[in-house]
């Protein structure tokens, strides 16, 4: 997990290798909430930056939780949207490794998602033109929802 690849090499009993890579969508999101959970004792509501913007804009955002067109509430729809942009911008990154499988850890959004529509959201990243391009052979979105972990195999 130091920028090198890949992350993690992992053998079956027969000696057969996997490599695996592993990454966070939307780390600096969830960095300046967290910052600001610790500064004010809460936070609430999704920012909507991807994390290809500098921090300082994501520290912005979190300083105005109370606004609703700044941090607020999403529809299901626009959730799935930000989950599908943020694991096409992190397997973009990744675009340029070929491996066994990728992970691709998202929170806080998985959280924010309904557990009954996880599968629509693993259909809509299962038809993610980025993500079929991959070289990698299996990826997968890893997360925590409401009822526990949640992994959805989306190539």
């Amino acid at each position: 997990m130091d920028g090198t690849y890949p992350d993690c090499v992992v053998r079956n009993r027969h000696g057969r290798k996997r490599e695996i890579e592993v990454t966070v969508a939307r780390a600096r999101e969830r960095l300046a909430l967290m910052e600001r959970a610790i500064k004010d004792g809460e936070v609430r509501g999704i920012i909507n930056v991807q994390d290809y913007e500098e921090l300082v804009v994501f520290r912005r955002y979190a300083d105005h939780s109370g606004d609703p067109d700044k941090v607020g509430t999403y529809s299901t729809e626009q959730l799935f949207s930000l989950i599908v942009d943020a694991v096409e911008t992190r397997a973009n990154k990744k675009a340029r490794h070929k491996g066994d499988t990728l992970l691709i850890e998202i929170l806080p959004d998985m959280y924010a998602l309904a557990d009954d529509r996880a599968r629509d959201l693993q259909i809509l990243l299962l038809q993610s033109e980025v993500v079929k391009r991959l070289f990698f052979s299996d990826v997968y979105v890893v997360g925590y929802g409401h009822q526990g972990d949640i992994c959805m195999k989306i190539k």
